[in-house]
């Protein structure tokens, strides 16, 4: 595969599953809206349009940085006032997993009136000062889930190598019923074919449809289930190299046991280690 974007052309090997990766010379940031074209090796392109070079900010945590704008305070005028083409969101649509995934889920949303509502407020407010501050390009990338603990941030490695955390870990391990991935997905596939032929003719009918079945596997996958948020969320985006990020927690950590003064400063080496140009 080679990468071209502005002026600079460099190339790398995909593996036997087709991932690759490469890095860029260091860029001066700018406003300027360029175009990244990557080649493959049978010369079919893939093309990126309106691309800028900036900060890019990782936000992560529950309901507090969940909060979207247009539950803010006066916002109307707020939105009114929210025209910066240089301010970009991603909200990461992906669910939690049991392991570290690799690709995102979600779009890039320039800040506009009619885009900002959906926007985290905590990153917006927060971002839209960094701009006006550094009058560079910022990006957001949010990653929140409201009414979720802070484990399900940290990486599962990363909390068995505290002491305190591994004998939580342990605990909800050995309480958490053992699905077989494999045999949920095919039965899923039994029920989802039962579904749709009730489905139709339930549209045949006029009648109400019945629900559609829920793969047990992925159920299984809590939002508040030890790292797996990390995993599905956080994980991903590794490949922006966010230059920071912000995290909110919230009041319930306060009554869990181990103490989040504890897992405050595990939570922030994790992130650190997923984004080594972060901080």
């Amino acid at each position: 595969m080679s990468v071209e974007f502005a002026g600079q052309k460099k190339s790398a090997q995909a593996d036997a599953t087709g991932r690759w990766s490469l890095r860029l010379d260091p860029l001066a940031a700018s406003a300027e809206s360029r175009k990244l074209i990557a080649t493959g090796k049978d010369g079919r392109k893939a093309e990126v349009s309106d691309v800028l070079v900036g900060d890019v900010w990782l936000g992560s945590g529950q309901s507090n940085m969940a909060m979207t704008v247009n539950r803010a305070k006066d916002f109307e005028q707020e939105k009114t006032a929210a025209t910066f083409p240089l301010i970009r969101h991603f909200k990461e649509e992906s669910a939690g997993a049991a392991t570290a995934q690799t690709q995102s889920k979600g779009k890039w949303l320039a800040c506009t009136p009619d885009n900002v509502g959906g926007f985290s407020a905590a990153l917006y407010f927060f971002g839209r000062e960094i701009h006006r501050e550094v009058g560079v390009p910022v990006g957001l990338i949010n990653t929140s889930v409201g009414g979720t603990p802070i484990e399900s941030w940290i990486a599962p490695e990363i909390q068995e190598t505290k002491p305190e955390l591994k004998a939580a870990l342990d605990a909800q391990s050995a309480a958490t019923p053992k699905i077989d991935p494999e045999k949920a997905k095919a039965d899923y596939d039994v029920e989802l074919k039962k579904f749709k032929a009730a489905k139709a003719k339930a549209v045949a009918e006029g009648t109400k449809a019945p629900r559609p079945p829920r793969n047990a596997a992925e159920v299984s996958e809590r939002k508040g289930t030890y790292g797996q948020l990390f995993n599905g969320k956080v994980a991903p985006a590794r490949a922006f190299h966010a230059q920071r990020y912000a995290v909110v927690s919230g009041r319930s950590e306060f009554i869990r046991q181990p103490c989040p003064t504890l897992r405050a400063p595990t939570l922030r080496t994790d992130h650190r280690l997923a984004h080594p140009l972060g901080r």
